[in-house]
């Protein structure tokens, strides 16, 4: 539920926010890892660890500051889309924190079965959302056409699938703040 979530939410935020004000907004992310991660007591707060996430939504700040002056400028920005974008970082941070709480020993996690029920949950848990907000008209389903699907499938693999696979697996074997 919490990483579903926290696509959703970053999924919207970038319709309603410039790419820019969201990216930044989902930089928190290791904040609230540390954050939460402490309160969880599956983190060590420690110098280290703080400069790097201060240094890391600093660098991100500077990286995107020219852009978010010119959205700005435009009304690209939406305060709607940052708040989804925070939200998102949140759910973020508490799956991570979550997974590192319920997976006591990394070395003996089966990955690909991790994943297939990871999948199969995610699938079950978002199908019921998908069919009511189809019914109330916020999100129409329909059947795509082979070559769309295929294209799908590919961007699928290599966007997603690979990307959380390789997330996933450091910071099970690291810390959910180093990942973050």
């Amino acid at each position: 539920f919490l990483y579903i979530s926290g696509n959703y939410c970053m999924h919207f935020a970038f319709q309603l926010t410039d790419v820019s004000a969201a990216s930044l907004m989902a930089c928190t992310s290791s904040l609230f890892t540390l954050v939460l991660g402490r309160a969880f007591a599956v983190e060590r707060v420690g110098a280290m660890k703080a400069a790097s996430v201060v240094l890391t939504i600093a660098s991100v700040a500077l990286f995107n500051a020219v852009d978010l002056a010119a959205a700005r400028r435009e009304g690209r920005v939406s305060w709607a889309g940052n708040a989804l974008a925070v939200l998102s970082a949140l759910l973020y941070a508490a799956y991570s924190v979550y997974l590192r709480k319920a997976v006591r020993e990394p070395a003996r996690l089966s990955y690909p079965l991790l994943f297939a029920f990871s999948g199969l949950y995610a699938t079950i848990a978002a199908l019921p959302i998908a069919f009511i907000l189809d019914s109330a008209g916020w999100e129409r389903l329909s059947w795509p056409s082979p070559a769309i699907a295929a294209a799908i499938a590919a961007t699928s693999l290599l966007g997603t699938v690979l990307p959380n696979y390789l997330w996933n697996a450091a910071f099970l074997f690291t810390s959910p703040v180093a990942v973050a």
